[in-house]
């Protein structure tokens, strides 16, 4: 018995001895393959350095995400970030938990080669690796005042906490992010304040290696007040959703936009919505450009060289979404303002399209169709009709000064007469010609374009980059 024990005590240690070893190479293979998929989303990987001990093991993995072209113009702003992830990994297979795995990972963030939280933060960012090869990332930031200094605003950060899980071939990655938002007082900005917010996502890889799934992400209120103009920004029940799946090798997407209720400029607006969707996409062809963006993204070009790059990516691939009769729609668009509720509606769809249609003339037109639809309060119409009006009269006030002509500025009387009349004539040619018409308290447009012909509210209207219908015999 007591030599059976001791064999057993012996194989014990044998084997939990040898086990941080081998399951060593294993965690080493997961995360390798995370950082690949930093690379794949668009990172610059620029080093990965390793250092694989018996228990554990030290990486450093440097990154730099470049920012868009537009950048540029501000001189003050940088023109990448540069990221450092200081890992220091403790091989399983018996982790601090209590359970088993192959790996914990802790990581410590740098920017620019800064600690991008505090030495005193207790940050925690975690990554626990399953013994199948699943991770699970657990993100913790407490809150924390952060007093202002220079041009630097005070910042009342509430914390953040989040998870992430993931499998083992990162097919299938689901998300979550917490926060009860940020109070930001002082600099060019007066104040900010942002309420709680949370983002979930769920994503899996599908045809053609696509990622898709759903995406949700709520604010409960979010305030701006800026320090040069004084008004306030006012917004609530921020909800924004993204969907996106496959049937056969065709994708369609979707997003929806819900605003509870926004104030601005005195004004209160009780709600808006906006869904937009998109349907009938090869999906063959949309992981071409994404893995085309992805390379040039990866590149270490100049900015404008990059833009130019994604330009032509574009202009080459989207092409090849057009055999399979693509559409666009805005489903949904409602506004609710204090004069009444603003709605409208689009879909457009190319049918029977093919990139020769484009290289030249205007055959393409003959193979769009489009439908759509707007009500706006009248009230509500002629206010913008105004705003218009008044800026294009102040712009050739403007210009004919520019050109050194005696200019006699009417009155604030005068002015208001004359928009007042000015908006009254263009409303009144609009009905008359039935670009709009009354439906009780609301100005109503339905347009319609079949075969090159675009017909509003009923009326045929010539558009002049086409010929004139030929009259029927």
């Amino acid at each position: 018995m007591k030599r059976l024990l001791i064999i057993l005590i012996v194989v014990l240690i044998v084997v939990f001895g040898l086990a941080p070893r081998l399951v060593g190479g294993r965690a080493q293979g997961q995360y390798e393959q995370m950082i690949e998929q930093l690379r794949s989303g668009g990172a610059q990987v620029t080093s990965v350095k390793y250092n694989r001990g018996w228990f554990g093991a030290q990486a450093n993995t440097e990154l730099v995400f470049p920012l868009p072209p537009a950048a540029k113009e501000i001189p003050e702003l940088p023109q990448e970030l540069r990221f450092s992830l200081a890992s220091t990994l403790r091989h399983g297979p018996l982790t601090s938990l209590g359970g088993f795995g192959l790996a914990e990972i802790d990581t410590q963030i740098l920017l620019n080669g800064k600690q991008l939280f505090p030495a005193d933060y207790p940050a925690q960012l975690r990554t626990l690796v399953a013994l199948n090869g699943g991770t699970r990332t657990l993100l913790e930031l407490p809150a924390v005042n952060i007093p202002a200094a220079g041009n630097r605003p005070a910042i009342d950060f509430r914390g953040l906490s989040g998870i992430l899980n993931a499998d083992a071939a990162f097919n299938r990655i689901d998300t979550r992010l917490e926060s009860p938002g940020a109070d930001i007082a002082g600099g060019k900005i007066q104040r900010l304040v942002i309420g709680d917010i949370t983002i979930d996502s769920r994503t899996a890889r599908s045809i053609a290696g696509l990622m898709l799934g759903d995406v949700k992400i709520a604010l409960s209120h979010l305030s701006l007040t800026a320090a040069d103009a004084g008004d306030t920004l006012q917004m609530k029940q921020l909800f924004i959703e993204g969907l996106s799946n496959a049937e056969g090798e065709m994708v369609s997407g979707s997003a929806r936009y819900h605003i509870g209720s926004l104030k601005i400029g005195g004004k209160e607006f009780t709600g808006a919505e906006l869904k937009v969707t998109a349907g009938n996409l090869s999906a063959p062809v949309l992981a071409g450009i994404q893995t085309a963006l992805n390379d040039i993204q990866s590149q270490r070009i100049e900015p404008d060289m990059q833009g130019t790059a994604i330009m032509n990516t574009l202009v080459t691939q989207l092409p090849l979404l057009l055999p399979h009769d693509p559409t666009l729609a805005i489903d949904n668009l409602q506004i609710d303002t204090p004069d009444g509720r603003i709605e409208g509606r689009l879909k457009v769809q190319a049918l029977g399209m093919r990139l020769q249609d484009l290289q030249g003339g205007m055959g393409f037109i003959n193979k769009l169709q489009a439908d759509a639809e707007i009500k706006v309060p009248e009230t509500v119409f002629r206010h913008l009709s105004r705003l218009q009006t008044e800026k294009e009269i102040n712009r050739e006030i403007e210009m004919r000064r520019e050109l050194g002509e005696e200019v006699v500025v009417p009155s604030p009387a005068e002015l208001k007469q004359l928009i007042d009349e000015i908006t009254e004539q263009q409303i009144a040619n609009l009905l008359e010609q039935r670009l709009i018409v009354r439906e009780e308290q609301q100005l109503v447009s339905t347009a319609t374009f079949r075969n090159g012909r675009l017909t509003v509210n009923g009326t045929l209207v010539p558009l002049p980059f086409l010929p004139p219908p030929v009259a029927k015999k």
